[in-house]
């Protein structure tokens, strides 16, 4: 997901408002809306999936990434089970579930 700045020494508003962003940003991956996706990832936009060690650049990767994903799975939802906030990071885990009704990560869609 997006690198996010360090919360050393942040005041809580700022915090409150990366928390915020970070909801934002999961609401708008459940509305399938792209563009407001990519607004969450500021002037840097970067996507790190290090389980496949795949990294998507600027703007235009993280987007290709997101319709892809969007694509094989039209249906994807995220369901947030908890979130933990560091000084360092936001973590957020999650359910995701969707039909894979398009080829993913070079498999053919399922239709589960």
């Amino acid at each position: 997901m997006a690198s996010l700045p360090s919360l050393a020494g942040a005041p809580k508003n700022r915090r409150s408002a990366r928390i915020a962003i970070v909801d934002e940003h999961i609401r708008l991956e459940n509305a399938h809306d792209v563009e407001g996706v990519l607004r969450t990832f500021g002037d840097t936009a970067r996507y790190d999936d290090e389980a496949w060690g795949e990294h998507y650049l600027g703007r235009d990767g993280v987007q290709a990434f997101y319709e892809q994903l969007m694509k094989a799975l039209p249906d994807l939802e995220i369901q947030v089970q908890g979130r933990h906030v560091t000084e360092d990071a936001i973590l957020v885990e999650v359910v995701i579930r969707g039909t894979q009704l398009g080829s993913w990560r070079g498999l053919p869609a399922t239709g589960r």
